[in-house]
C-alpha cells in the first residue's frame, strides 16, 4: 500500500513540475504560428511613417480576433509587467497560410487596422491574444522585454525584419531581425476587416522607375476634347503600371488642380493601362494650364504629370520617351503614338537644348538664413562642355504653378550652379513639395523632384544611391551626405530620370519563409500573463487527486472506520436475534 501511495504522490508530483516547465511556452503558444516579421519607425521624410507586420507562419488560416498589438517605451525600465499601453486591437479576422497582416497609421498606409504613431527610436512592441497572453514580442535598441537580446535600433532610411527560417525558435531578437534599407510591406490579402484591402502596400509604386514589382505612372491626359466630344464626358486620364505584376489600384488618387477622385478597386495588368474618364469621376483638367498628379493611400505624390500651359483641342498631354509633348494621335488605354503638333515642341527638338539636371533643394534653411532669400534650387551640369541656361524654366510646388525663367546663367563642364529665392522669387513648401526643370522648347529634363516634409537645415540632394537628406547643404558645390549616413558622393554623371524618394516594393514572403511559431519559455516570460497557467495546473492537481482517491476507495475507507473504533477497520457482521414479536434483526448502532 505505501508503495502505491508513494507513486500516486509522484504522478501528482511530476504533473505539478510539468505543468510549471510548460506553462510559459503553453502559454504563449495561443497564437502559435503568428509571428511580428517586420518593423519601421520612421521613414527618410517623416517620423509618423511606421508600420508593424505580422506574418502567418503556419500551413492553416489563423484567427486573430480580439488581438492586441501593445507598445512599451524603453524608459519604462526593466519590470515588464509594467509600462504596456494599447496600440491596436483587431476587432475580426484571420489571416491565411503564409500572408501578411498590417498595423499602421491610417495617414500613411493602407492597413489592414490602423493605430496612431508614436513608435520610438528603441522600444518594444508584444502582441496578445484574445485571453491577454503574449504571442510574440520584438525589442530594439535599449529597450527589454522583448524576446531575449534586443534587436538593433534601424534608423530612419531602414526597417526591422525577421531573417528567413526564424520563426521563434531562437528566442533572440538579435539574431532573427536584421536591419534592411527601408522598404514598403504587404497588407494582407485576406485581410479581417469587410473592406477590400490592397494586395500591396500604398508604397508599392515607384514613379517612372521599372525596377521594382510595381511601377505606377501617368502617360496621356485628354485636355480639351475635340468636337463633338465633350470637356464634361471625354476628358481622361491614363495610368499605366510599368511593373512586372499585377497591381491592385484601388485608394489611389488622381489630383488634377483643385479636383481629385479616388480610384475605385481594380487590378492593371503588367505593362496594362487604366483610363479614368470625366464623364465617370470627378476629375477636370483645365485647357488654360495645369499639372496631374498620381497620389498613393496615404497621400503621397507618386507621379507628376508634366505641366502644361495652354491645351490643344483634340491632342492629348502624352508622355513620350520619358518627357511630355502634345500629340495628334490621343491613344486612350495604349502605348503612346507621336504626331506632332505644328507649331509646338517636337520631340526631336530636345536634342538642340543640352541635358542638365537638378541635383539639391534646400527647402528650410536654418538662422540665420531665411526662406524668402536663401533656399535654392541646385543644377548640375554633367556635359564635358560648358552649359548656357538662357531660357530654362524652373517651375515648383504641388502642381507646378510656380515659374521661373533662367537669365544670364551659364554652368561649367562638371559644374553646379545654385539659383537661390531671392533671385527665382520661388518658394520651397517646407512640408513637401516638387520641383521641375525645362528646356527652353518645354521639353522636361528628367523627372519632376518630388520631396516630404523638411528638416530645418536639411537638403534634399541627389547621389549615386538616388535622393537623400543631407545635413550639410553644398550649394553650387559637389552633394555630400551628412556623416551620419556617409562619406561624400558624386550625382550621376547622365541626366536620366530620376525619382524623388523613390518608394521600393518588398515582395511577399511565402509561407515557407517562416516555420512554425516557437518559443522558449525563458524569452516568452516576462511578457506572458499567469492565468492559462493557473488553470493548468488546477486541472492537473484534481486529475490526479481524483485518481488518488479513486485508486484507494477501499483503503480509505476501512482506515476510516479504524479511526472510528472498529479494530477490523469494518463494521461487525449483522446477528439474528429471537423474542417477542418473532425473528427480527438487531444491527448494533453505530457508535457517536
Amino acid at each position: 500500500m505505501r508503495l502505491r501511495i508513494l507513486l500516486a504522490i509522484g504522478i501528482l508530483l511530476n504533473n505539478i513540475f510539468g505543468a510549471l516547465i510548460l506553462w510559459p511556452q503553453l502559454s504563449s503558444a495561443a497564437g502559435s504560428g503568428v509571428v511580428i516579421s517586420g518593423l519601421q519607425t520612421a521613414s527618410k521624410t517623416s517620423a509618423s511613417a511606421e508600420y508593424v507586420e505580422l506574418t502567418n507562419t503556419a500551413a492553416t488560416s489563423m484567427s486573430i480576433s480580439g488581438w492586441q498589438l501593445q507598445y512599451r517605451a524603453a524608459s519604462n525600465g526593466a519590470d515588464c509587467t509594467k509600462g504596456w499601453t494599447a496600440k491596436a486591437t483587431v476587432v475580426s479576422g484571420s489571416v491565411a497560410p503564409g500572408a501578411q497582416y498590417l498595423f499602421a497609421p491610417s495617414a500613411y498606409l493602407f492597413a489592414d487596422t490602423s493605430f496612431s504613431a508614436g513608435l520610438a527610436a528603441t522600444g518594444t512592441i508584444r502582441l496578445i491574444d484574445q485571453n491577454k497572453v503574449t504571442v510574440d514580442a520584438l525589442a530594439w535598441g535599449a529597450a527589454s522585454c522583448g524576446t531575449g537580446r534586443p534587436a538593433a535600433a534601424p534608423t530612419t532610411a531602414q526597417i526591422l525584419d525577421r531573417n528567413s527560417g526564424a520563426d521563434g525558435s531562437h528566442g533572440d531578437n538579435a539574431t532573427d531581425f536584421t536591419i534592411q534599407n527601408q522598404s514598403a510591406v504587404q497588407a494582407s490579402s485576406a485581410a479581417a476587416s469587410a473592406t477590400p484591402q490592397l494586395t500591396a502596400s500604398a508604397a508599392a509604386t515607384a514613379s517612372h522607375a521599372t525596377g521594382g514589382n510595381f511601377a505606377l505612372e501617368l502617360t496621356e491626359l485628354l485636355v480639351d476634347p475635340a468636337a463633338p466630344s465633350t470637356d464634361a464626358k471625354d476628358e481622361f486620364v491614363e495610368i499605366h503600371n510599368a511593373g512586372t505584376d499585377p497591381l491592385d489600384v484601388g485608394g489611389y488618387v488622381i489630383k488634377t488642380g483643385t479636383h481629385s477622385y479616388k480610384l475605385p478597386v481594380g487590378t492593371i495588368a503588367p505593362d496594362g493601362y487604366m483610363v479614368i474618364t470625366s464623364g465617370s469621376s470627378s476629375i477636370s483638367l483645365t485647357n488654360s494650364g495645369g499639372v496631374a498628379n498620381l497620389l498613393d493611400p496615404s497621400g503621397t505624390v507618386i507621379d507628376t504629370a508634366g505641366a502644361w500651359e495652354s491645351a490643344v483641342p483634340g491632342a492629348s498631354w502624352a508622355l513620350i520617351d520619358g518627357n511630355w509633348f502634345w500629340t495628334l494621335t490621343p491613344t486612350p488605354g495604349a502605348g503612346n503614338i507621336y504626331t506632332q503638333v505644328p507649331g509646338t515642341a517636337g520631340a526631336d527638338d530636345s536634342t538642340d537644348y543640352p541635358a542638365v539636371e537638378l541635383s539639391e533643394l534646400l527647402p528650410d534653411p536654418a538662422a540665420p538664413l531665411t526662406d524668402a532669400a536663401d533656399e535654392f534650387i541646385e543644377i548640375y551640369n554633367p556635359n564635358p562642355v560648358a552649359v548656357n541656361l538662357e531660357g530654362y524654366v524652373l517651375k515648383t510646388g504641388h502642381d507646378l504653378t510656380g515659374k521661373y525663367v533662367i537669365k544670364g546663367v551659364t554652368i561649367p563642364a562638371g559644374g553646379y550652379v545654385a539659383l537661390k529665392s531671392s533671385t527665382t522669387k520661388l518658394a520651397l513648401a517646407n512640408d513637401g513639395s516638387s520641383v521641375a526643370l525645362y528646356t527652353p522648347n518645354g521639353s522636361q529634363l528628367g523627372a519632376t523632384v518630388i520631396y516630404g516634409k523638411a528638416k530645418t537645415g536639411d537638403s534634399w540632394a541627389q547621389f549615386d544611391t538616388g535622393w537623400d537628406w543631407t545635413s550639410a547643404p553644398t550649394p553650387g558645390a559637389i552633394n555630400i551626405l551628412s556623416a551620419v549616413s556617409a562619406a561624400a558622393a558624386k550625382p550621376k554623371a547622365t541626366a536620366k530620370a530620376k525619382v524623388a524618394a523613390k518608394a521600393k516594393t518588398t515582395k511577399a514572403k511565402a509561407a515557407a519563409k517562416l516555420k512554425t511559431a516557437k518559443s522558449t519559455a525563458k524569452a516568452m516570460l516576462a511578457g506572458t500573463t499567469s492565468k492559462g497557467g493557473r488553470w493548468l495546473l488546477f486541472i492537473l492537481a484534481s486529475l490526479t487527486i481524483g485518481y488518488i482517491i479513486y485508486e484507494f476507495r477501499n483503503d480509505i475507507r476501512n482506515y476510516y472506520y479504524k479511526l472510528r473504533g472498529y479494530p477490523t477497520g469494518r463494521l461487525a457482521p449483522i446477528q439474528a436475534v429471537e423474542g417477542r414479536g418473532g425473528n427480527r434483526t438487531n444491527q448494533r448502532s453505530r457508535r457517536g
